[in-house]
């Protein structure tokens, strides 16, 4: 994507998005980097750990490009492909509630075992990647743990609309204070 001025634009989406573009830019350097670090690299550990590295970057990339094209959209008014989408907020699908809460029981359950066996390790953390590579997974397990609760908690009605609803009154279909 390539920046330039917007008409109609807001100052604060302008900015947004030209930062986005200079993030980018500078992501894509440090990829690069990290590529000739791994292609140089003769250890087979590191070359593991720099590719577990260029993965997240890459992942990062496409994400700060999703979310620029996503400003652009709203600059422009119009769908671009490949933008986050906007948030579906308070809309209800059947079994999501659910589903999300046993997986974040999953999840926290996970995270013990993973707490658990890094433990284990400890005679072997100066010697193998593993007690790291468990050290990875318990951050994935507590990202996954935050997208899980967003997700439960997007779910839920606004609050704005139950305040307006108590403040209307029984007659208007709002909460009687009395109760």
């Amino acid at each position: 994507m390539t920046e330039r001025a917007m008409p109609g634009a807001s100052v604060w989406e302008q900015r947004i998005f030209s930062l986005l573009q200079e993030h980018i830019q500078s992501e894509a350097a440090v990829q690069a980097d990290y590529r000739e670090l791994l292609e140089r690299s003769t250890s087979a550990s590191t070359k593991m750990l720099l590719g577990m590295i260029l993965e997240d970057e890459a992942r990062h990339h496409e994400t700060l490009d999703r979310i620029a094209r996503a400003v652009r959209s709203q600059m422009e008014r119009e769908q671009i492909e490949g933008a986050v989408p906007p948030l579906d907020r308070g809309m209800r699908e059947p079994g999501l509630e659910s589903a999300t809460k046993r997986f974040r029981a999953i999840e926290r359950e996970d995270v013990r075992e993973l707490r658990r066996l890094k433990r284990e390790m400890r005679e072997v953390r100066e010697t193998t990647l593993w007690p790291l590579l468990l050290e990875l997974m318990l951050i994935d397990g507590r990202k996954h743990q935050l997208i899980l609760k967003f997700i439960s908690d997007h779910q839920k009605p606004f609050l704005g609309v139950r305040v307006e609803q108590a403040l209307a009154g029984p007659e208007l279909g709002g909460a009687d204070p009395r109760q």
